[in-house]
C-alpha cells in the first residue's frame, strides 16, 4: 500500500490471550504471539496513518480451532467456556462475519481516537 501510494484498512487478529492470561490453559507462547500483534498493531496505526492506512484488531475469546479440540487442552477450555456470557466456545465463522461486520466508520473512528490520544500523550 505505501510502495504504491493506495490508502487502506489492515484487519489483524489478536486474541483474548494478548491481554488476559488464559489458566488453567498453559498458552504461554500463544499469548505472547498474539500480545505481538496487538503491538504490531498500535504501532502500525501510528506508524502507517500518514500514508492513509488504518490498522485495526480484533481480539476474539475461546475459539473452535484445532489448537482447542486436543484432549489434554479440554478441560482448560471448558473452564474458560463457564466464564463468558453465551456459555459457549465461539465458532470461527461467528469471528469470519465479525470481520466482515467491523465498518470502514469504525476503523476510521477507532484509528482517529488512537491518532488522538498518542498527540495527547506527546503533550
Amino acid at each position: 500500500m505505501i510502495a504504491q501510494h493506495t490508502p487502506g484498512s489492515i484487519l489483524l487478529v489478536a486474541s483474548v490471550a494478548s491481554r488476559h492470561v488464559l489458566f488453567p490453559l498453559h498458552q504461554s507462547a500463544h499469548s505472547v504471539s498474539k500480545a505481538g500483534v496487538l503491538q504490531l498493531t498500535t504501532t502500525l496505526a501510528a506508524e502507517w496513518a500518514e500514508y492513509g492506512i488504518r490498522v485495526n484488531s480484533i481480539s476474539p475469546g475461546v475459539m473452535r480451532t484445532p489448537m482447542t479440540s486436543y484432549e489434554r487442552v479440554k478441560p482448560g477450555v471448558q473452564a474458560w467456556v463457564g466464564r463468558t456470557p453465551l456459555g459457549r466456545i465461539g465458532e470461527p465463522d461467528e469471528l469470519f462475519n465479525t470481520q466482515q461486520g467491523v465498518s470502514i466508520t469504525d476503523i476510521k473512528r477507532s484509528t482517529l481516537s488512537y491518532q488522538r490520544h498518542l498527540l495527547a500523550t506527546r503533550r
